[in-house]
């Protein structure tokens, strides 16, 4: 028989949520470089991608007050994720 959160997950797959692992709490890898979201693994290449995005959009940012906000949620995802990715390299190296 299932587990209450496996029923759960199965739930929302079924309700096309992707099926969430809410047993899993969201951490990073530092072995590995990957993410895990929900459940889901991103690996260190999906983050290096994500990483290029937020760079890009940052720069695309008009000079604006709206603009200015926006370009300050880039600028955290970005250092977050350089932050982690730094972190993987240290645990990495040592």
């Amino acid at each position: 028989m299932a587990s209450r959160s496996q029923l759960i997950s199965q739930l929302a797959t079924a309700m096309n949520n992707d099926g969430l692992n809410i047993e899993m709490p969201n951490h990073y890898d530092r072995s590995t470089g990957t993410f895990y979201i929900r459940g889901n693994e991103v690996t260190k290449n999906s983050a290096k991608r994500a990483l290029r995005f937020f760079e890009e959009k940052a720069l695309k940012c008009p000079n604006s007050v709206k603009g200015q906000e926006v370009l300050q949620y880039y600028n955290i995802a970005i250092a977050s994720i350089q932050k982690c990715m730094e972190e993987a390299n240290e645990s990495t190296t040592k």
